[in-house]
Parts: C-alpha cells; structure tokens; sequence
C-alpha cells in the first residue's frame, strides 16, 4: 500500500494504528462548539418567541446558520474518521482521496453556516445603531451587507469551481486544472477576517462616540464581544491557511484549520445571540415569563425603553413580583436615545 505522502526520514508510515490525538480533540471541539452555539440560539429563540413573540429576519438567518452548523458538526466526526489531523504519510492515497471529499464538501457547509450568522449580526447592527434609513450608519451597513454577502458568494463559488472538472478537487490523479487548494483556503481567510474586522469595529466606533458614561459604552461593548472571538479565528483562519501553502501535509493541516474556522462561527454566533440575553436574563430575575406566557394581554409585550437591554434600568425601583414588568425590545436601542437619556439622568 503506498503512502499518501513520503514520510519524514526516521518515520514509518503506519496504516493500521496511526496516531490520532489531534483527530479526537477536533471531534471534541467540534461537539462542544455546536452544544454552545445550541444553548446560545435556545435562549435567543425563546426571548423572542416567548417573551418579545416577536421574529425577524435575522432570526431566520440565525437558525439557517445553525442547521448549516449541525449538518457540518455531524460532516466534521467523519472527516475525522476518514483522516483529518492524521499525517498524510499515515493514509493511502486512496483514503487521502476519500478525505479530500469530505473536506471539500465541509468547505461548502462552512460557507453555508458563516454567511448567513454575518447577515444575523449586519440585520442586527442596523437596527440597534441605525433605526432610520436615512442615517449614515444605516447607509455603510447596508453597504457592508451587500459587500459581504457578495464576497461570501465569491468564495463560495471559487470553493465550488476550484477545479475542472469539479471531481478532480479529489481525484486529483486524473486530467484538468486546479487553483491551488491552499490558495483558495488563503482567498476564504482573507475575505471572511476583513468582514469580521468590519463587524466589530463599525460598533466599536459608533459606541465610543456616544457623549455617554464610560461603565455604559463598555456594557454596551460587552455585548459584541463575540465579534473579538470571531476576529481570533479569522487571523488564525487565515494564518493556517498560508502554512498550507508551504506545507505538504495537507490532511493534517486541515485539521488544524477546522479549528479555527469553528471558533470563527463561535463568535459569531455569541455576537448574534448575545445583545438578546440580557432581556431572557432579567425576566428569570423578575420571575415573570409564566406570566407573559399566560397573559399576553398584561402589557408585558411593549417596548420597554432601550436602557433596559444594557442593564441600566431602574430594575431596583420595581417590584420583582410584578407581573406586568415590560420587556425591552431590542429593535428599539437608539444611540441618539442612549445620548439623550444620559444627558437627562445628569
């Protein structure tokens, strides 16, 4: 049986009991990435369900964008299986061609989960810093939308089209041409961190700007910073993703990239969940979601005022037992409001 790839001088391959330490830590990390993302989209689902029964697109997007996570955690245990993270020298080449299937069809799933979590957090941003179309910050995230929804496109299809015929993304022993895999990694990478880049620091910059306390901005902060995380991944992503093009180990490469591209959706999906939680949280603490599940008519349903979603309202001069304590809605955080409700507690 030959090796996929020459050894290293002094090493023997070894097909039948190949070493997989880091094979089991991706399965692993891939399990507990899709249970966190699952406890995140659980709470913000059943916020805006139950409490605000209120959907909007951006929850669509988010749940496409979980299924899409799912079917690839499910795609990532048996990539695993058939040899990512092993040393290419420990597989035959025909289990390195079955790998490349798998990884190529991860490739594609991987698209299919990010795009639609960055249109979650874009829809999400405008309305919470630009509630009215006419407004700059309205403008440049439309803007941002479209540009990445249309680079996500771009990478998808390049991911796609890599080869001719398509087949020889895997087979790669028979006639046609290929972009460089490796390339192609590099291309994703690249794209997919100047988005994620874009996504953190338009609100860092609107934030920063309010004439508003300081403990405030950095509350307000605190809830995008998912958007750290996914910017982490992305340099990593993309880091990974040039070490393949000077590296031949390519199945033990892919490996260390899924990780990384895992915790990219990671972040995004704490940067699309979390600004919602803070509504869940305060209504455990009122103990009233039995409440405004069986009565729907107590007002519990209306806007409350959007200092609520940042935990700077008057929640210690309610009474915690009452029942008809309204719940913010997040569609309605204004930043000429946070300015201007500052300026009046002064």
């Amino acid at each position: 049986m030959e090796a996929a790839l020459p050894p290293p001088p002094g090493l023997v391959p070894n097909f039948s009991h190949p070493p997989r330490s880091l094979g089991y830590g991706i399965r692993a990390y891939a399990a507990f990435s899709a249970a966190l993302c699952s406890v995140l989209i659980s709470i913000r689902l059943f916020t805006r369900i139950i409490i605000l029964r209120k959907l909007e697109i951006d929850d669509y997007t988010c749940i496409f964008s979980w299924v899409f996570l799912v079917a690839l955690t499910v795609l990532c245990q048996f990539t695993v299986i058939n040899g990512a993270g092993l040393h290419q020298w420990n597989m035959s080449i025909e289990q390195f061609k079955d790998l490349l299937i798998y990884v190529y069809v991860a490739k594609v799933l991987y698209l299919f989960v990010l795009l639609p979590i960055k249109i979650t957090i874009i829809l999400q941003l405008r309305r919470f810093f630009a509630p009215h179309s006419y407004l700059a910050s309205y403008k440049v995230l439309t803007w941002l939308l479209i540009i990445s929804t249309a680079l996500a496109i771009s990478s998808l299809l390049t991911d796609v089209f890599q080869c001719h015929p398509i087949r020889k993304a895997w087979e790669f022993d028979i006639p046609g041409k290929c972009i460089t895999s490796p390339v192609v990694h590099s291309y994703t990478a690249s794209v997919n961190m100047a988005t994620d880049f874009a996504i953190l620091l338009l609100p860092a910059y609107w934030i920063w700007k309010l004439k508003i306390a300081v403990t405030k901005r950095i509350q307000i902060s605190l809830l995008f910073v998912g958007g750290i995380v996914a910017c982490l991944g992305s340099i990593l992503h993309l880091y990974e993703a040039r070490q393949m093009v000077k590296k031949a180990d390519q199945s033990y490469m892919a490996g260390r990239l899924f990780l990384w591209c895992l915790l990219e959706v990671v972040g995004g999906f704490i940067s699309s969940c979390l600004p919602v939680h803070p509504i869940f949280f305060r209504a455990i603490r009122a103990g009233s979601i039995k409440a405004v599940r069986h009565d729907p008519s107590s007002g519990a349903f209306r806007r409350n005022t959007e200092e609520d979603l940042i935990g700077q309202s008057g929640a210690s001069s309610r009474d915690p037992t009452d029942s008809k304590v309204r719940y913010p809605d997040p569609d309605a955080i204004s930043l000429h409001y946070l300015q201007e409700e500052d300026q009046f507690r002064r």
